[in-house]
């Protein structure tokens, strides 16, 4: 016993024990002063300017730092020319102005015009046929097709910066590809009607993924699109649907392996599962590209995974029967049970961490 106690101070007060503890407590004082030090001056206030996007929005910035530097790649050159090649093809359209000023023979043949259905108009009115009379005819008329106005609201829709060369040429690249499936009449009109929306909602939309959901989209339908004003087209095209996958795409990060899984689950719906309708099929696929769970992915946790899981396990299983009147209400029943069972693991995990912390501070 004696030998053993005696053995415990002499490893106690060893002086190379005594040099390491000595040589711990001189890196903490240090490093306990450094920390000081650098945390001992005041705070500033960061330097901050109101950009020139935060004032057309009305709205700050969560980052203080954040501004309204554009870097292209490409120049003004560069942007006119494409700009002006993709006008040459539309020479008829009115690219310069948005409205014109009326003649005085054009200006009184509207006001007769009008002074001569007032009464008509008046007992519409009256009876309740309209809720207001319509206004006299102004000096100046609105011109609905101009492609000025045209790219004016989709520039702003997009908040494109008018130095960001590289999104105005990517913007007149889409143009050019819906040129590319239109008849070439009235181009001016069809892109009002037909292309301004989705153009508008698009700025996150590659050529690429356009390309790949048309390709999808005739995998469907068989039927080639044509955009028209002129001719009648045809209800097979299916292009509402086709405008909400454009729409889908445009909202998510589509990659090509994602395309893959939609073209398979394509098959297997109009195969397998027999259902033929096309709107149907072309929905569902819509639903499916909707599918993210971003907001419920761990730390660290990206890519397109669960996602790939949870849709394979609806439509790959077998576990879950549906048919035409009711796979897309059964497939958003199952998302909204599959977000909840995500949210209640994610729970359940961070509770095991949280013990797990514990467990290590007591150890």
């Amino acid at each position: 016993m004696k030998r053993w106690i005696r053995a415990s101070f002499d490893f106690i007060f060893r002086e190379n024990l005594w040099k390491s503890v000595v040589l711990l407590m001189t890196i903490i004082l240090i490093t306990g002063a450094v920390f000081f030090t650098w945390n001992y001056p005041e705070s500033k206030r960061t330097e901050f300017i109101v950009t020139a996007k935060e004032f057309k929005k009305n709205k700050i910035n969560k980052d203080l730092t954040l501004t309204d530097e554009v870097v292209s790649e490409s120049t003004k050159e560069d942007y006119l020319k494409k700009f002006k090649a993709f006008r040459a093809k539309m020479p008829k359209a009115e690219w310069n102005l948005t409205e014109k000023t009326l003649t005085d023979a054009e200006y009184d043949k509207a006001l007769d015009n009008y002074y001569e259905s007032y009464d008509l108009l008046s007992y519409w009115y009256g009876t309740g046929i309209i809720n207001s009379m319509p206004s006299p005819p102004s000096k100046t008329k609105s011109l609905p097709y101009s492609m000025k106005k045209f790219m004016t609201n989709v520039i702003n829709a997009q908040e494109i910066d008018t130095t960001d060369y590289d999104a105005l040429i990517t913007l007149i690249d889409k143009m050019e590809h819906f040129y590319s499936l239109s008849d070439k009449a009235s181009s001016d009109t069809l892109f009002v009607k037909k292309f301004e929306d989705i153009l508008s909602k698009s700025k996150n939309l590659t050529i690429d993924e356009m390309k790949s959901v048309e390709k999808l989209h005739l995998g469907i339908t068989k039927t080639p699109l044509v955009f028209s004003m002129k001719k009648y087209n045809s209800v097979n095209e299916r292009q509402s649907e086709l405008f909400g996958l454009y729409e889908a795409a445009a909202n998510g990060d589509i990659t090509s392996e994602r395309f893959v899984q939609l073209d398979s689950i394509a098959k297997r719906l109009r195969v397998k599962d027999t259902i033929r309708d096309t709107v149907t099929v072309l929905k569902v696929l819509k639903r499916v590209m909707e599918v993210d769970f971003s907001k419920l992915k761990e730390k660290g946790e990206t890519g397109y995974d669960l996602e790939t899981v949870c849709i394979d396990d609806f439509f790959k299983s077998g576990r879950y029967k549906y048919t035409k009147e009711d796979v897309i209400d059964k497939f958003n029943k199952y998302i909204g049970l599959y977000e909840k069972k995500l949210e209640a693991a994610n729970l359940e995990k961070r509770a095991r961490d949280i013990l797990r912390e514990e467990n290590r501070e007591d150890a």
